[in-house]
This record gives structure tokens, C-alpha cells and sequence, in this order.
């Protein structure tokens, strides 16, 4: 039926020449599509209106009727193709040389394996759909995604029987057609997200958003579309971990509230246009556990609706907060994307960020004004259905945790067999011939964000010596993860801070945050301690943290490039591998102010050794090919 969708891929092959054909903008911008896209006109139209991705159930409204006149069409207006291909009349079949003919064209993006809403159930329809993803995937070249319909109402359980063959995940999120509330677009991306990770997560599956623009519906009563709807959907699709947007169908867009059209196009060229956030949920990092939202006034909780309407288990209730919110570090920036599903407004309030040099602005993307950050949060009218961008200045500091340890009495009862004084706020702790502290700030996996900073505010006497670490909850012998090397006591209040690689934040066990001093000489005092995790609030390639990528930081670069001991982010250690090298040194050029050639050249003066194996690298191409699940 004609209610199904297909959708896009998002950046798989990015790196080869050929690979980044397969997407506009070289593989940087998030697949947003329309299904029954059927003419010339419609084609050219369409990719005005910003959308790069287009699909048709057969190709007679094009010149000659062939999918080779479709595609052709597609590339000359500059959007990519979902090729159907498969059983039917008015498509190719899946055949060794068909699949061979069409992987010639830089316009085709994505095979979609028809017919669509197959049941895994029926070996009749899921045997051939299976031998037909097998045909497909032996002779593309370039191993383009696959992606088919799949029905409104699968649960995960249902969704993970057809993960092994299929690359783009992509059930209906229609919420009108079923008569469901906002949310229902919410849990149908969580089920594709869901039924990928069982499959293993491999590299190059994505979920998809695929929304409704059409009159139809399966339940009686069930409310038209509206422009609000639209929008809603496309951002709350993203916000649940959908990596693409196709929506179903640019044929009924006459059919339908003019608005409805308008609104994905308006959030298409948001997601793509000059602000580049559709590149931020395609390769952001999430920071989980951050600006959670805090309902000052309006419900508190989204409508309730029971779960599915096919598929093994039906009738759990669902229930989500009103505000569902996705934060995301990209480059120089904190994003925040938050969307309001209750029927009515509410105000919110984000706590849980600061700045360091009084910047205090926020942006609102696309709406044309700014918030304050105040009093450590940022506050928000959302109407109903309501949806916001925020952008964070790069001083914005994100606090993942903060703990604070000035009471003794909780000290000394913890840790009995040391001494603990306080005088004016500064509690003292010593335990034998050593001042040392494990605090009890359990961090579990995946607490601290990737790219983030591990933060201690500390007073230390003048010439003492004390250092930050973080160790594993395997007592009695916790074993090291991470630390930041011994500091030099000042008398004065300091903030202490590191870079958090890869390691601290994915651990299998809970981690514990600990400070030491080296001898009983060194009275190590704390006041109000804090522990704080930020998020990354510059470049790659900044180790200076100036803001800029630049010789300075090229000079810092160089002086640990080869070491492979006690290097981090301000050493260039980006990748946080344990050590700096070609790889660290091509981030760094990748963004460096007078381009790639000129920080290599930069380099090469510098008399460090020459990076040989990037060199030989770059003189080949470096490409890096989408790996799939076979």
C-alpha cells in the first residue's frame, strides 16, 4: 500500500571521491527526501525547495519511462535517488546486471527493495526479500545502503527480524493515520533504534523518520496533518536518533494542509542551509545527562497512548515527559534541540551550564533572537508542539555533575582511619604518611561525555604537589584509568581541568575520582570541592583553547609529536589514542587557519621528524568505506 515510505542514508562512505557522491555537499548534509517525487518538474522543484533526496514507485511520468531516464533527471537537478528496484511492474528487476548498470550512477544513493511491508513471517515474501538484499549487496561496488518500508506499529522485537538485510530502518511514524498522539512519532524512532542496537550497532545502519504528508488514515476520526505536525515530527524524528527524514508523499502534497508541505521544506533548508545543524545530528557528540529540562509551568507529561497496532505485544501504555531534548557538542559548539509534544505550552528551564568569560547570550537558531543563561540555566516558552535550536556560546560550560565535599563529619564517618580537620570551609584529610581521598562521586559508563573536561576547583598550600585521577570502583585494588599529572600548590583558589579521553568515558564499571598528595609534608586542603564535566567548547585541533586553530597550536603540537606517555589534548592527543601522531597531526591541519598544505608545510619546518605515513597517505587518497554487517 501506498502509505509506506523509504528513506536516506546518512554519512557512510564519506572520504573517497567517488564515495562522496553519494551525497550532497560531500556526505555532509542529513538525508531529507520525499517519496513519490514522479517528474521532471517535480524533481527540479523539489530540489529547490532544499530537499536531496527522492524516490518513485515506477518512472512513467519521466521522458521514456526508465529508471535510467529517472536517474539521469535526478542528476541534472542535484538530489540523489532511492532506486526501487525489485518485484513489480513499472520497476527493474534485482538482477546481477541491473544492479551492475544503475551502480553507475553518481545519483543513485539508496536501493530500495521492493515490494515494501514484507512480514517476516511468511517465507513467501521474506525468502525472496532476503535473496534479493544478498543480489543487491554482491554487486554494488559501492555498497550503497538498502533500506524497504516497513509498517506502522512494529515494536523493536518485530523491526530486529528484518535488521540483517536491510541498512536504513525505516517504519511508519505516522501518527495521524493511526490516530496517536505527537509522541507516537517518538517511540516508533526508539523501536528502529532499539532493533538496531540488538543487531549490534553496525557501522552504517541508521534509523529513519518516516513522516506523513498525505489524507489517508487507518482509524476513523484520526485528525488531519497540519504545518505544526510537520515540524514537530521532523525534529522530534531526530531527537529520538533517526539519522534521515523521508517523508510520504510529495504526490498528495495538494491533497493535504498547504502547511504541511511548507513546514518539512522550511525545516529541510534549516537542517542543510548556512546553520549546518542537520551535520550536527549527523556527527555530533551527545551529551547525555545535560540541560535536563525543568517544567516551571504546563503539563509535566505528554499524552498517553498504548504501543502497537501489529507485531507481537500490544497494548503497553506510553507516556513521555513533554519536552524531549537531544544535546550535542560539534566543533566549536554546545547544541541544545528541544521539542514540546504536550497540547498545550509550557515554560522550561535547562540548568546545568556556565560560562567562563561573561558571555551570556544563547542563540535560538532560526528564530531570530537570544536567550540569557542565567543563574546557571537557560529558560523557554514552547507552544504546543512547540520547537527550539539553541546554539551555546563557546564559553558555555555544560555540567554533567557537580559534587561538592566541605562537611568533615560526612569525611571522617566515611573514611575512619584518617584524620579530617575543617577550619573556615577547608577540610584536611591525611591517612598515614600520605594525604590522599577517594571521593565517593561514582561516575557510571558513558557519564562523562566523550570530548569532555574533568574539572576540580582546589586550594593547595604554595609549593605542594598534588595531582587528579580517576580510578575503577574494584576496591581493594582500584585499578588507574585516567589522571592529570601532578599540579603545583599556589595558596590561592585553582581550577584544575583535563581533557577526557575515550577510556574515562566508557568504561564497565563505575569510576571514583580521587586527588593525592605525595608525603605527610604536604597539608592538602579542599574547600567545597567540586567536580564538574563540560563539554568540549572548541575546535579540533585547538590545544591552546584560544578559539583558533593557528601556528601556536601546530608549535604545541610538535613539541609532543612521537610521545607516547602523558599526552592528552594539550599535548594534541585529539583522538585520545594514548599518543600523538600522523593521526593527531592531520586533525589539527584539517582545520588549521591557512589551510591543510600550509600546516603541513608549517610542520616540515618545524624540524620535527616528517609524518611519512600520512604523506604516503595523502599522496594515495585517503578513503574510508562504510563497513557493513553482511
Amino acid at each position: 500500500m501506498r502509505n509506506s515510505l523509504s528513506m536516506l542514508m546518512i554519512g557512510c562512505l564519506a572520504g573517497s571521491a567517488s564515495a562522496g557522491e553519494l551525497w550532497t555537499n560531500g556526505g555532509k548534509d542529513l538525508p531529507f527526501g520525499l517519496y513519490t517525487v514522479e517528474t521532471t518538474a517535480d524533481i527540479q522543484r523539489v530540489a529547490a525547495d532544499g530537499f536531496n533526496m527522492i524516490q518513485a514507485y515506477g518512472y512513467g511520468g519521466i521522458p521514456g519511462g526508465t529508471a535510467d531516464d529517472y536517474l539521469q533527471a535526478a542528476q541534472d537537478a542535484g538530489v540523489k535517488v532511492v532506486l526501487s528496484i525489485g518485484d513489480g511492474t513499472y520497476i527493474p528487476p534485482v538482477t546481477a546486471a541491473n544492479i551492475q548498470h544503475y551502480a553507475q550512477y553518481d545519483s543513485l544513493a539508496w536501493w530500495y527493495n521492493s515490494p515494501e511491508e514484507v512480514y517476516y513471517w511468511d517465507p513467501a515474501q521474506f525468502d525472496p526479500f532476503k535473496q534479493r538484499t544478498a543480489t543487491i549487496r554482491a554487486n554494488d561496488p559501492l555498497d550503497r545502503p538498502i533500506f524497504t518500508y516497513l509498517q506502522n506499529g512494529y515494536t523493536a522485537s518485530g523491526l530486529s527480524n528484518f535488521t540483517p538485510y536491510l541498512d536504513g530502518i525505516g517504519a511508519g511514524a505516522y501518527a495521524n493515520y493511526v490516530n496517536k498522539p505527537r509522541p507516537w512519532v517518538r517511540w516508533a524512532i526508539e523501536q528502529e533504534v532499539q532493533a538496531i542496537a540488538a543487531n549490534g550497532n553496525p557501522a552504517g545502519q541508521f534509523a529513519i523518520g518516516v513522516l506523513q504528508m498525505y489524507p489517508g488514515s487507518e482509524v476513523p476520526g484520526s485528525p488531519a496533518m497540519t504545518g505544526a505536525d510537520a515540524y514537530h515530527d521532523t525534529y522530534l524524528s531526530l531527537i529520538s536518533g533517526a539519522k534521515a527524514i523521508m517523508v510520504y508523499g510529495d504526490y498528495y502534497r495538494n491533497q493535504v494542509d498547504p502547511g504541511v508541505y511548507q513546514s518539512y521544506k522550511k525545516a529541510a533548508q534549516e537542517l542543510n542551509g548556512s546553520a549546518r545543524l542537520g551535520e550536527v545530528f549527523l556527527f555530533g557528540t551527545p551529551l547525555n545527562g545535560t540541560l535536563n529540562a525543568n517544567i516551571t509551568s504546563g503539563p509535566l507529561k505528554s499524552q498517553q497512548f498504548t504501543d502497537v497496532l501489529l507485531d507481537e505485544t500490544q497494548g503497553n501504555v506510553i507516556q513521555y515527559d513533554s519536552i524531549s531534548q537531544k544535546v550535542m557538542a560539534y566543533n566549536d559548539h554546545i547544541y541544545l534541540s528541544a521539542v514540546n509534544s504536550a497540547t498545550s505550552a509550557v515554560n522550561a528551564t535547562f540548568p546545568g551550564v556556565r560560562s567562563n568569560n561573561g558571555e551570556s547570550n544563547v542563540d535560538v537558531l532560526f528564530e531570530s533572537r537570544t536567550i540569557p543563561m542565567s543563574s546557571g540555566a537557560i529558560s523557554d516558552i514552547f507552544n504546543a508542539e512547540g520547537v527550539h535550536n539553541y546554539k551555546l556560546p563557546r564559553s558555555a560550560d555544560l555540567i554533567v555533575r557537580e559534587e561538592n565535599f566541605d562537611d568533615a563529619g560526612e569525611w571522617s564517618s566515611r573514611y575512619g582511619d584518617g584524620t579530617v580537620t575543617t577550619a573556615n570551609g577547608i577540610a584536611t584529610f591525611q591517612r598515614g604518611s600520605e594525604q590522599y581521598e577517594y571521593y565517593n562521586c561514582p561516575l557510571d559508563a558513558g557519564d562523562v561525555p566523550q570530548g569532555g573536561f574533568l574539572e576540580l576547583v582546589i586550594k593547595a598550600p604554595i609549593d605542594t604537589m598534588f595531582r587528579l585521577f580517576v580510578v575503577s570502583a574494584d576496591w581493594p585494588n582500584p585499578a588507574l584509568v585516567g589522571e592529570i599529572p601532578w599540579q603545583s600548590g599556589t595558596g590561592q583558589w585553582q581550577t584544575v581541568r583535563q581533557q577526557i579521553t575515550g577510556k574515562w568515558a566508557t568504561g564497565a564499571d563505575p569510576i571514583w575520582l580521587g586527588i593525592t598528595g605525595p608525603d605527610a609534608s604536604s597539608t592538602f586542603q579542599v574547600d567545597s570541592l567540586g567536580i564538574y564535566f563540560r563539554a568540549i567548547s572548541t575546535q579540533m585541533g585547538d590545544v591552546d583553547f584560544d578559539g583558533d586553530v593557528d601556528y601556536g597550536d601546530l608549535i604545541l603540537l610538535a613539541s609532543s609529536y612521537g610521545h607516547s606517555a602523558d599526552v592528552f589534548w594539550r599535548n594534541g592527543n585529539f583522538d585520545g589514542d594514548g599518543d600523538v601522531d600522523t593521526a593527531d597531526l592531520d586533525i589539527l591541519a584539517t582545520h588549521y587557519q591557512g589551510g591543510y598544505a600550509q600546516a603541513m608545510a608549517d610542520f616540515q619546518a618545524l624540524n620535527v621528524p616528517e609524518p611519512t605515513t600520512l604523506l604516503s597517505l595523502l599522496s594515495v587518497g585517503l578513503v574510508s568505506l562504510r563497513r557493513r554487517r553482511r
